[in-house]
């Protein structure tokens, strides 16, 4: 009963812990740069460890917000030398699972999801939901809640809810460049963006030059869009 009692306290903290952590994240300015790591992946969404059989869920605006600016951190965009070459080293995938149908961004405005610097190279499938009132930014004066250390957007001429899809500049060796009349090998890595609906979408730049798409602003030939309205 005491080993129990023990357990049961154990798992209490670290539940407090994530829920903790995810929501200063989220509401606090001041919250450092979060590092995916361990069990703290579960404070940024709704469950999950990003794999291919358990992608990241995320069910409400805040895992969106998380998802932002986690990629513009570089999060998802960890790399290793193979040969010489510049390999990815993991592809993380994500899958939207709203109870309502819908995440309502109003009030909330975020970077582009994947940039020069840190291309999205992920899998994105929004599970059929709506997705509204998102409003995209490459200026930090309009982006709310942002990373203590970011002080402007950097690489943000290329913008859209998604900002750049893709093997950017081939970047990486381990991303096969298709086209799409290309069937991708078993084994590559196909950037994959699908399954949901956009409504009141608004995107915002201040440079003087940009690449703008409301879905995305750029996507490569390694990247794949499917189903998106």
């Amino acid at each position: 009963m005491k080993k129990f009692f023990y357990s049961f306290i154990a798992l209490l903290l670290v539940i407090g812990t994530t829920i903790a952590v995810s929501y200063a994240w989220f509401m606090n300015r001041e919250f450092e740069e979060p590092k995916i790591s361990g069990y703290s992946t579960a404070a940024y969404f709704a469950s999950g460890d990003g794999s291919e059989e358990r992608p990241y869920i995320i069910t409400n605006r805040r895992h969106l917000y998380n998802l932002a600016w986690l990629q513009y951190l570089g999060n998802f965009n960890g790399t290793e030398v193979v040969d010489g070459k510049t390999n990815l080293k993991q592809q993380f995938h994500f899958k939207v699972t709203a109870t309502n149908g819908e995440i309502d961004m109003d009030g909330y405005s975020l970077p582009p999801i994947g940039t020069e610097q840190y291309p999205f190279v992920g899998t994105f499938d929004g599970g059929g939901c709506v997705i509204k009132n998102l409003t995209t930014s490459n200026n930090i004066a309009e982006v709310q809640n942002h990373p203590q250390t970011v002080n402007e957007i950097q690489n943000a001429s290329i913008i859209g809810m998604f900002g750049v899809v893709g093997n950017y500049n081939e970047m990486y060796a381990n991303i096969e460049t298709t086209t799409s009349t290309d069937a991708p090998s078993t084994n590559s890595i196909v950037p994959d963006i699908s399954n949901f609906y956009l409504d009141n979408i608004m995107i915002s730049t201040n440079t003087e030059t940009s690449l703008v798409g409301l879905l995305a602003g750029y996507v490569s030939k390694s990247g794949k869009v499917s189903n998106v309205g």
